[in-house]
């Protein structure tokens, strides 16, 4: 999301730059880009599917969770009555399973991170050359992310029509 904003105010700086330059047939679009995200069929699917690969991570986390937590009750109730050798191996198994633990719960935020960077990437790269074909046909000057306006007075908003575009080019 930061790269489809970032490229959209470099756009909008390079824009504006321009139409500065003859400004009395200035078209200023904006998009909600977080609208588009929520409200088009292709942002929906995305939030469920990452929101089921979410599920299934951390319900395999859970279980892992609780077996490092009974092997810990486990050993402080029979700590006391270990001998020296075996406590310390209970412990290192144990250390050794928190150990796993940790790896596998690194692992799961990056895969997580990574889905949702692929997913996003696509998005974005979709939304992009809706808003730059509308923009063409609607013959708009700049079109900017309302996310980074602070006033957008004679501004057409153009989200929804983004989304009908969207929304049917997903459907092919």
């Amino acid at each position: 999301m930061r790269i489809f904003k970032m490229l959209l105010v470099a756009f909008t700086a390079v824009f504006f730059m321009i139409s500065t330059a003859g400004a009395e047939g200035v078209k200023i679009g904006i998009i909600d880009s977080q609208k588009i995200l929520n409200t088009s069929v292709s942002g929906q699917a995305a939030k469920v599917e990452l929101n089921k690969k979410g599920e299934e991570l951390t319900n395999d986390l859970k279980g892992k969770e609780a077996e490092i937590l009974k092997l810990q009750e486990k050993l402080e109730r029979e700590a006391l009555v270990m001998s020296a050798e075996m406590k310390d191996e209970k412990e290192r198994e144990f250390r050794i399973k928190v150990g796993d633990f940790k790896a596998q719960e690194k692992k799961a935020k990056q895969e997580m991170g990574e889905l949702n960077m692929k997913i996003m990437a696509k998005i974005q790269n979709d939304v992009i050359s809706i808003i730059e074909d509308l923009g063409k046909k609607g013959g708009f000057t700049v079109i900017l992310e309302r996310g980074t306006l602070l006033y957008a007075g004679g501004a057409v908003d153009i989200s929804d029509e983004v989304i009908k575009l969207y929304d049917a080019k997903s459907k092919k």
